[in-house]
């Protein structure tokens, strides 16, 4: 089986419970990172945070090759994303923080809505579907 961490707005290694559980399974895990059109199309975003969020992105990546894996990278909805995961990957668990305080992202993008989803998207089997800890937005 295979467990899919979804970094969303912690994109580091060092501290990264979500990361640090799938691990401990010992079984393949999947770190994806998901650029959400919807989000960047918000008028409170800026070209000034993509630049930093590409930068992030691109010192996850360094991080992960360290430790012997490999960052994904899809762009669009979060469920077109995990379906193309599970066309070639035996996919049971999303590990992530659970967003909260975040009230502008369309519901796809939250939490309660996706696991919802996952049954269909994921396996057909019930997956285990987990949230660990909490990631709050910053102003």
């Amino acid at each position: 089986m295979t467990t899919v961490v979804w970094f969303k707005r912690d994109l580091r290694t060092r501290d990264h419970e979500p990361l640090a559980a799938a691990a401990r399974l010992g079984e393949p895990v999947i770190p994806l990172y998901i650029v959400e059109d919807d989000y960047w199309q918000l008028p409170d975003t800026s070209e000034r945070q993509w630049a930093f969020i590409q930068e992030s992105l691109a010192d996850l990546a360094r991080q992960l090759i360290k430790s012997g894996n490999r960052l994904v990278i899809r762009k669009g909805k979060v469920t077109d994303a995990l379906r193309q995961l599970k066309a070639s990957h035996n996919i049971r668990r999303l590990f992530c923080h659970q967003e909260t305080g975040v009230p502008e992202l369309p519901p796809v993008t939250s939490y309660r809505c996706l696991t919802s989803q996952l049954a269909s998207t994921v396996n057909r089997a019930r997956p285990e579907a987990i949230s660990i800890g909490h990631n709050r937005a910053h102003s």
